[in-house]
């Protein structure tokens, strides 16, 4: 039956044209980043919104802005696509598991540009949910730019150490497959 469909489906609609799915994947793609930057900006606001009202209301009840189901649903999607990444031996835009070191400058570099942005859009989205809760004269500029610093370098960290693990694992699979395309 499933078979019948899939044949009916390739008579009318014929052979995919590679130029068109890689350029439908490119699109995609920039949809999916805008998309995912969106939900970060999104869920960080509302974490900073959260606290500041918290903090205002001197630990009374407060309105929770921060949704924990769209929160893991996001991670879990993100975990998903990595894994499947990973599996396949991509990282990134490349096949960096085909490299015979780590490269570590490469990554560097992009783990303090991950770090440096995330701190920079943190400690602005605090300024701006204090803004908006206490006014201008209630924004704690040395604690949100602490907070910018702090989210800088545990970005940098955490972003270095899952480029590593993922080199590692397209690596290993990269192997495997390797391996058992030889057997």
């Amino acid at each position: 039956m499933v078979g019948q469909i899939r044949e009916a489906f390739r008579r009318y609609h014929g052979e995919p044209d590679e130029r068109i799915a890689a350029e439908m994947n490119h699109i995609y793609k920039i949809g999916f980043l805008m998309l995912t930057f969106g939900f970060v900006v999104d869920l960080y606001y509302r974490l900073m919104l959260s606290q500041v009202e918290f903090i205002a209301a001197d630990g009374q009840e407060t309105t929770f802005a921060f949704d924990p189901l769209f929160f893991g649903w996001f991670m879990v999607t993100m975990l998903v696509c990595s894994v499947l990444m990973c599996r396949k031996g991509f990282v990134d835009t490349g096949r960096f598991a085909e490299t015979d070191t780590f490269p570590t400058g490469y990554f560097a570099l992009i783990s303090v540009a991950a770090g440096g942005g995330a701190g920079l859009l943190g400690a602005l989205m605090r300024m701006l949910a204090e803004y908006q809760i206490l006014g201008s004269g209630g924004i704690m500029w040395w604690v949100d730019i602490a907070i910018g610093i702090g989210l800088l370098i545990s970005v940098f960290v955490l972003c270095f150490l899952a480029f590593y693990l993922s080199y590692r694992a397209a690596k290993y699979s990269r192997e495997h497959q390797t391996w058992n395309m030889g057997e």
